[in-house]
């Protein structure tokens, strides 16, 4: 048995789901049976030790959560995507023991700074909503692996992005972001960087210092320049800058000896960047769409991998 203030919240929200025809009247939310899992029902609840643990509201046609769901103070897993939701209440805060929340696919514009209160929150997904700013403290989800920002209407970042040193997966595609954020090189553990269909003309200095990272896209932006220290990525395997505006690399590769794809399609190169050679690992190099010249050095490119101009 759970306690009555959980009690309460679930009666609640089986008001509101009433409303939007999700449940019929009088019907309760699913409880889940041991061996299911949180997304065998869109509409379910976990209950372990007497106390709620996770809690799915899928596709449920919300506009907003309980202003007292802050009392679930045991939960784990919130699942509230793909509702109707413009931002969340206060008590959200209160959820100190969350660790996965995924609010994507609402119309979520704002986000209350209690966010920030969420000390062991490992798993953030916020994408396709309706966000135009991210506020600071963003940067207080230390324990933060998985962060996805994507489709939303941001045209800037916080600085204090830069202290989520656990992040190791980043997504903020199709945004309208002229600028990263300058101690982007802050994240040490970063693997997987996701900023394709952007407005980004380059890349902060300080980007050449994620040694970890392994995959890097940065397709449909107008990077005209990447800096020099872009050289420094030694784990490296794959790098998009498909679709954008380099003219040339002025960097050294020598140490990008992780390097295995690499996509420089629709820029404006006029030919093979002479750094290719460096490669030691390069697998595919893509240098369609570029207006090369007729001696554009195809030559610098070794035999054995596959090229496509």
């Amino acid at each position: 048995m759970i306690n009555n203030k959980e009690t309460m919240i679930l009666q609640e929200l089986e008001k509101m789901l009433y409303k939007t025809e999700k449940l019929e009247e009088g019907e309760n939310i699913h409880i889940l049976e041991e061996k299911e899992h949180l997304y065998d029902n869109e509409i379910s609840v976990k209950i372990n030790n007497g106390t709620i643990t996770a809690l799915s509201l899928r596709f449920s046609g919300l506009v907003q959560l309980p202003e007292n769901i802050g009392a679930l103070k045991n939960l784990q897993y919130l699942f509230v995507h793909d509702n109707k939701l413009n931002t969340f209440p206060d008590s959200i805060g209160r959820l100190t023991n969350l660790e996965v929340l995924d609010a994507a696919n609402n119309t979520i514009d704002t986000l209350p700074s209690s966010l920030g209160n969420l000390k062991k929150l490992k798993f953030l997904y916020l994408h396709n909503n309706e966000l135009s700013d991210i506020p600071d403290c963003i940067g207080e989800l230390h324990e933060l692996i998985y962060l996805n920002i994507s489709e939303n209407f941001l045209q800037g970042l916080p600085s204090s992005l830069g202290k989520l040193r656990n992040l190791v997966e980043f997504r903020l595609y199709n945004n309208s972001l002229t600028t990263l954020f300058n101690n982007i090189g802050n994240l040490k553990n970063l693997k997987e960087f996701y900023c394709m269909y952007n407005k980004l003309s380059t890349l902060p200095n300080t980007f050449g210092e994620l040694h970890n990272l392994v995959k890097a896209d940065f397709k449909n932006n107008v990077i005209q320049t990447v800096p020099n220290n872009f050289g420094n990525l030694s784990n490296l395997m794959e790098c998009s800058f498909r679709n954008n505006r380099i003219r040339e690399f002025s960097f050294s590769m020598n140490a990008m000896k992780s390097l295995k794809f690499l996509d420089l399609r629709a820029n404006r190169l006029r030919f093979v960047p002479e750094q290719i050679k460096e490669l030691q690992s390069l697998q595919k190099l893509d240098l369609r769409w570029n207006p090369l010249k007729e001696n554009f050095g195809k030559d610098k490119v070794k035999s054995s991998i596959l090229f496509y101009y």
